[in-house]
This record gives structure tokens, sequence and C-alpha cells, in this order.
């Protein structure tokens, strides 16, 4: 497989920096790509994998990337490699080891993979017309949960059902003995024993969590809501985070501690939804999108982070409370990802245009924010240790 790992270079980046030394980043697209996503953030906050990707182009034109703290940017996953289509979807725990599908798209039949070391290992797939695809991996990437997705022979979507993949008993359904119609599995925990998602039936999306030995328990509402999802679990399985409603508009971001009723994060003032994506390892840092609907075809999404013992706030402000400025045209529309201690973020800025980039903020220490996409910061904190 072609590896290329390039240097830090100033010319790569597009950065603002502050008084202090902070700075502001973008991941900016390679290859002839459109945008960046980000797609697995370590849960030290180390590493960060994502994808090239074409906004109206073949899947073989999407490009992986990997970006480490040392200062390197690695681009794979390209169509002239030996396995191409490989599309980066996840990131263990310790950042060994991305997780991602590949296949035969015309076919809609995909399957798993780990890359380890620039090494990719394949798994089998399911089954014809069926195509796996990966949400999230444990720390060891020893498990991988995600979702199959089932189709005729002439590519028409039969179902999607949450399935977990695990190094001693292969690929498990997750939805059994349930009246799932469809399921998802959003993401698991650190050992890779529970896993959460959504399951849809004639009631509804209901958030859910599943356990080994016991299977799935759905997670509880709010009153009078009777939509929920669960996208995000800390490490240790305890918290769980999403969104909840009375219908499919009006989500409020929560967080579950167990199977107990959520504690409600509300929204951004002046906003009408929000849902959370992601939360630190002791349940105390959650971050997600806050949004404003404009009209029935029209919002405006915020990334937000909420402390529990300050409240919901966006990222936005918390760049500007450490001295930076986001580009002029550029907004944080939502934060997906967390590490384990709550001061690094991962998410996407987008511009007018629908032109996304992926970004990850850094807070080494209180008071004192260090935002960095790509390499930008990482290069600044290495000239300033000289």
């Amino acid at each position: 497989m072609l590896r290329r790992v390039i240097p830090v270079s100033s010319a790569l980046l597009l950065a603002a920096t502050g008084a202090s030394g902070q700075s502001f980043t973008l991941i900016e697209p390679r290859n002839g790509a459109v945008f960046t996503e980000v797609r697995g953030l370590s849960a030290d906050g180390r590493v960060v994998v994502g994808r090239n990707n074409q906004v109206n182009g073949p899947a073989s034109q999407t490009v992986s990337f990997t970006i480490n703290r040392d200062g390197t940017r690695e681009d794979w996953g390209r169509a002239s490699d030996p396995l191409p289509n490989l599309r980066a979807s996840a990131l263990s725990g310790d950042g060994a080891t991305t997780v991602g599908d590949y296949g035969d798209l015309t076919v809609n039949q995909g399957s798993f993979y780990r890359r380890t070391s620039g090494v990719v290992s394949t798994i089998p797939g399911i089954g014809p017309f069926t195509g796996a695809f990966p949400t999230d991996a444990n720390y060891n990437a020893s498990v991988i949960c995600g979702y199959s997705s089932e189709y005729l022979g002439n590519g028409q979507l039969v179902t999607n059902r949450a399935l977990r993949w695990s190094e001693t008993s292969g690929y498990q359904y997750l939805d059994v003995g349930t009246t799932y119609a469809r399921s998802f599995a959003w993401a698991t925990s650190a050992n890779g024993h529970l896993v959460v998602g959504r399951g849809e039936d004639a009631r509804g999306a209901t958030a859910f969590r599943w356990t080994q030995g016991v299977g799935i328990a759905e997670l509880p509402g709010l009153p009078g809501n009777t939509y929920s999802e669960a996208f995000g679990v800390s490490s240790d399985g305890r918290f769980a985070v999403g969104k909840v409603a009375p219908d499919l508009r009006g989500w409020h971001a929560v967080r579950w501690d167990g199977v107990a009723p959520p504690i409600d994060l509300g929204v951004l003032s002046g906003d009408h939804e929000a849902r959370a994506r992601a939360v630190s390892a002791d349940g105390s840092v959650v971050v997600g999108a806050s949004i404003r609907n404009l009209s029935q075809f029209s919002s405006v999404w915020t990334g937000f982070i909420w402390r529990e013992a300050t409240g919901m706030q966006s990222l936005a402000d918390l760049v500007a409370q450490n001295g930076l400025t986001v580009p002029a045209g550029w907004s944080l529309r939502e934060a997906t990802f967390v590490s384990d201690d709550g001061l690094t973020i991962a998410g996407v800025a987008e511009r007018e245009g629908f032109a996304n980039r992926g970004f990850v903020i850094s807070v080494p220490a209180p008071g004192a924010a260090v935002v960095w996409a790509g390499l930008g910061a990482w290069a600044a904190k290495r000239r300033r240790s000289r």
C-alpha cells in the first residue's frame, strides 16, 4: 500500500495564532478532494483520523488521513493502492488502529478492515448483498460496532441492523429478540462489552444500550418524549449521550447515567434543538451541536461544549475566550469527538457554499486553549519547545 508520511510544513496550513501562541487551523483537503471530515479521535486526544472527500465523485476518490501529534500527516487509501476504497470510519482508543470499510460499491457489498502501522488486515464480510459499515472501535480495536445494510439483488436497500464484531465471536446482530425494523450501533465502551445506538419500530426511534449477557435495554426518555437516540458513550460505559424529542423535531441534547432518566442539557440561547455526540470518561464534558431552525428547510448549526460545572457554551465562545478568532466565513458547526479527559475536541467547520473542514480544539491547561486541525498547533508547540 502506498504510504505517504508528510512532515510539518507551514505552506500546508491555514492558521490563525493568538497572542500566547494559541492557533486555529483547518484540516485542508488533498489529492483533489473538496472537503475533509474527522472520523476518529484517540482517547488521549493525540491522534485523529478522517477522510479527504469528494462532494460528487466515486468513492474510489476518497483518501483517508492520519494526523499525529508528532507533527506528521499521512494520506492513504487512494484508488491506486493495492486495496482501494479504504474509507477511515473510526479509531481505536489507543490511537494505533484505524477501522473502516472497503468493498465494491457497485454491488453494495462492504466489509470491515483494520489498519495498524500501515498494514491492513481485512475482515470477511457477512454475506452476499450485505454491506458492513463500522462506526466505532474499542480501546485496542478487538471489538468493532456498526451496522449492516442488506440489499436485494437489484441494489434496493431492505434494512439496516446494528451489529458488533469481535476477534473472539465474529459478527453478531444486536437486535435479536427485539421488534426493531431497523437499528444502528454508534459507539462502544473501551472494553467493547457495551454498545449504544438506536432501534426503530412502530413506536418510533428509541435509544438503547446493549451489554454482553443481557442484550438490548432501552434507555428512558424525558417526560412527554418518545423519540430518542444514543450517539456516544464514556470509556467505562457508564455515561451515554444523545438526543430525545416528542416527535421528529424539537430534539434536546441529553446525558444518561446508566439506565436512569437522562439529564436534559438543553440548547444554546435562542436555538430550538440540540444533540450530544460524545462524552468524556467521567461524564463531566459533553460536546455536540445546537440548532436554530430558520424555516422548515433551513437551519443554523453551532458546535457546543457542555461542562457539568458551567453548563453549555458555543465552541466559538470557547475559542474567543482564549484570544483566537475563527477565519472569516467559517463557523464551527458541530463537535463530534472529545478525549477522555475532556480537553481535546474534534468536529466539523463549515463555510457558505458547503465547504467543510475538520477541526480539533485542544485545551492543555485551564485558561489556555490551542485549536488545531491538521498539523498547525503541533508544529507551533514543537517550535516553541526548541
